[in-house]
This record gives structure tokens, sequence and C-alpha cells, in this order.
């Protein structure tokens, strides 16, 4: 099956999400003998100083008593289970695209009647589904319910890719460049699903960061973030920093330098109101006897609308080789729900522990839930009323857990299955 925009969505995804060929390393297992660690040297120059968490807080947030007090998840039946939504599935197998009906414990197809129907993105509510039928190389578009209600269709004259939502109304794509054209302006179409607005963004970024999807029209693009207010965008330049761009005044706002790190630097998204971005910056780092990139050590830094950048997390001051994996903001703006690796010591960061954190950006606190996977897992979806999480292994099993109960239920039926999002009717 020709699907070449999935895989330019699915390739922004990984970009965008923070995720790292790392993810793949098993944990609690030996690494490679070669590895060793690196501290980075220090930025020359920083554009905006990092405000630092309060020390009072760090005293629930880090050290031994941090790991000790992690809370064991109890295992209970998912048939005994009671919870609403449908989650958005695609076999890895047979590419099909479902549903699971999580009241009712069973699965839909989700455009059966089109084998190259595509899920793109679902609406940050919760409540539409961006669906595109590619028979061959250009889409149609259409707006869907959980009911699989076409609410409204929406035009592709330009054949448009798409990114992802930017609220509950819009939606961003990007406008095709032919393979081997030279890096330039990215072009970004938002659209309104509702009204039919079209605005178009033309984003002079200096000196961008830019990736090349071989065989694709989309090669030398570069990565950004725009806000939903339309006037931040945040993007990775060619040296090695994150920046906050002002497209109002087309200045620099924030920046968070990579020191000692060369690469592809990834992010991830707009907190659901807007007006947050949160990034991990290497503390330091795992290298191989070539001197090449394997891992890095890290904490997790938030920029605001104002240019504001503060280190959120300080783990890495009192526990070894602490990497944060795949961030992800939960629906009310607050918590912050991610995976977390602990090395065994500062001189053996390849023995590493597995942990499922969610940090309270209000109290600065953590909580540490105990995880049974032997590898980092590939996802973490939050349900539509923040209470919940399904989480992923590698090999496609989900859990549900819920965190105010303290349970996991490994879901049935879902072997070989990504999760891309959770729905409500």
């Amino acid at each position: 099956m020709n699907r070449p925009k999935l895989a330019v969505v699915l390739l922004l995804t990984f970009i965008l999400s923070g995720c790292s060929p790392a993810l793949a390393t098993p944990v609690n297992q030996p690494g490679p003998k070669e590895l060793t660690t690196q501290t980075p040297p220090l930025p020359t120059e920083t554009r905006v100083s990092v405000s630092q968490t309060p020390t009072a807080s760090l005293q629930s947030a880090t050290g031994a008593d941090f790991v000790d007090n992690s809370i064991d998840l109890t295992p209970i039946a998912f048939e005994s289970v009671t919870v609403d939504g449908f989650l958005v599935l695609e076999n890895s197998q047979t590419d099909k695209y479902l549903f699971y009906d999580m009241k009712n414990k069973k699965t839909i197809e989700i455009g059966k009647n089109h084998e190259n129907t595509i899920v793109y993105a679902v609406s940050p509510n919760k409540k539409l589904m961006l669906v595109g039928v590619c028979p061959i190389d250009k889409c149609d578009f259409s707006l869907q319910t959980v009911n699989q209600v076409i609410k409204t269709r929406v035009p592709n004259d330009d054949d448009w890719a798409v990114s992802g939502w930017l609220d509950n109304e819009r939606i961003v794509f990007l406008s095709q460049i032919k393979p081997g054209q030279p890096a330039q302006p990215q072009n970004q179409v938002v659209y309104n699903v509702f009204t039919g607005e079209k605005i178009s963004l033309q984003l002079s970024l200096p000196n961008p960061q830019t990736i090349e999807i071989p065989g694709s029209r989309l090669d030398n693009l570069f990565v950004a973030a725009v806000s939903p207010s339309l006037n931040r965008v945040f993007f990775s330049d060619q040296n090695d920093r994150l920046v906050l761009w002002n497209l109002d005044t087309q200045e620099e706002m924030a920046s968070l330098p990579f020191a000692g790190f060369h690469g592809p630097i990834r992010f991830d998204g707009w907190s659901p109101d807007g007006k947050k971005i949160i990034t991990t910056s290497p503390d330091k780092f795992l290298v191989d006897a070539s001197g090449d990139f394997n891992r890095a050590a890290n904490e997790l830094f938030m920029f605001d609308m104002d240019g504001n950048l503060t280190q959120l997390t300080h783990y890495n001051e009192k526990l070894p080789f602490a990497s944060i994996f795949k961030p992800e903001w939960s629906p009310d703006n607050r918590h912050i729900a991610f995976w977390l690796t602990i090395g065994d010591d500062a001189s053996k960061p390849k023995n590493l522990q597995l942990w499922l954190a969610v940090f309270d950006t209000v109290t600065l606190e953590t909580k540490l839930y105990r995880s049974d996977s032997s590898t980092i897992s590939s996802s973490i979806n939050w349900s539509p009323d923040g209470q919940q999480l399904i989480v992923s292994d590698l090999d496609s099993n989900l859990t549900l857990v819920d965190l105010a109960h303290k349970t996991k239920s490994p879901i049935p039926d879902t072997q070989d299955m990504m999760i891309w999002d959770w729905m409500v009717p």
C-alpha cells in the first residue's frame, strides 16, 4: 500500500515528540562495554537566564527517597474496569485503523469501506478526527466523529501534508516541496475546519535545522511548532539551539543551547492552552568509542509566551544519569507524564531502571510508578479527563493506568496495535 504521506506524518511525530532511537535500548541489561560518560562543555552564550525551581521542592523530587517512595500499581482485570471512550488504534501488521470501545470492550474498524483510510490526527478536545482516504498520492480529507459520521470535508486543492491540530477549530498543513529543493522558508497553512478560513504563514526563520525525507516531496523541510496565537514559533537552529521566535517582531525571545550535542534536536508540543512549550536538555552524554552520541542524561525545561525559560526538574543533581523520554501534557495543562530512566550509578549509566513519572507543574513534585517493562515504552496517552493513562511497550501491548486508584490493567485483544489517541463521543 502506497502511503507516502503517512510516513511523513510519522516522521514529524517522531521528531516533535521527543522520541529517540535510544528508546529501543533495553533497560536492566548491560549495554556495550565501549560506552562512556561525558559531561558537555558549558555553553559560551545563553540568550536568557534559566529560572531554577525552589530548593525546598527538590527534597520531594530527588535523592533516595524519591525512588523509595515510588508507587506500586495494583494489577486488576480490564473486564472489571469501568471506563469510557474510544482508543484510536492502528494494526501494525495490516495497516488498518480501529476503534477500541473501552466501555463495551470491543474493536470497530475505521473506514471499512476504504482500504486506503488513514487517521491523521485527533482534535485536542478528543471529539473529532481528521481522516484521509489516500488511494494513490493525494488524500481526500474529512472530519469524523467516533461514530464515523462525516461532519465536514476539508479541501485539499493544494495537495497539503498534515502537520496537526492547532486547537479545536484549526489544523496546520504543510505545503509540498519538490525533491532536492534547497531549504527555504517553510510554508504552512492554518485552516479553520468550521469557517473555512485559510491563513498562509511564511516562516522566515534564521538558520533553521532541516531534515531530509528521501523520496518525498518534503525534502529539506524544517520542523517548527507555531503557537495557537500564531505569533510565536519554536524551532531548532543550525547552532544546536532550541529557539523561541516572535513572529510579530521577527526577533529571538529565548533559546536553550544543546552544548556538546550535534544532530537533529527534538522538542515537544505546546501545552493544551497554547501558553507553554516543554523540551529536554542534555546534562551529560553516553557516547561510544567513536565519540558518537548514544544516550543523554537530561532535565525538563519549559518556555512561556513571554520568553521565560524555567528548568522544571533537577534529577541529575542527586540521581545518577537520569533521562526523560516522551513527555506528554495532561489535558488540564498541569501535569506532564513521561518515562524516566535512572542509572545504577554515574559510572554505569547504561544499567538503567525504568519508571513511569508524572510531574506536577504547580507543586513541582514528581510521582514515580513502577514499570514492569524491560524496554522504554513507545507511547503515553492521557485520558480526556486526565485521570488515566494508556501506555504501550515496544511490543505494542497496551495497559490502562489509573493514577487515582493506583491500578494497572492490560487491555486484551490489542496486541500489535499502535495507539494514536483517545476519543470521546
